[in-house]
């Protein structure tokens, strides 16, 4: 693997921890333990799906 390529997937591990570890659900025992696919899932699940972070467009009244 190339030191740039090996670079990007450590820099998507780091993104993608961060923002877990944030949330205040994982501990860092935990995300240093996923791989890489997994922790996308759960971005994903986490920061797609929550409702107060979706734009709602109400008609003006």
């Amino acid at each position: 693997m190339s030191k740039l390529f090996r670079k990007a997937l450590e820099d998507q591990r780091v993104f993608y921890s961060r923002k877990l570890n944030s949330l205040g659900i994982y501990d860092q025992e935990v995300l240093s333990s996923m791989t890489l696919s997994e922790l996308k899932k759960e971005y994903q699940h986490f920061y797609s799906s929550v409702p107060f972070m979706k734009l709602t467009h109400k008609k003006p009244v």
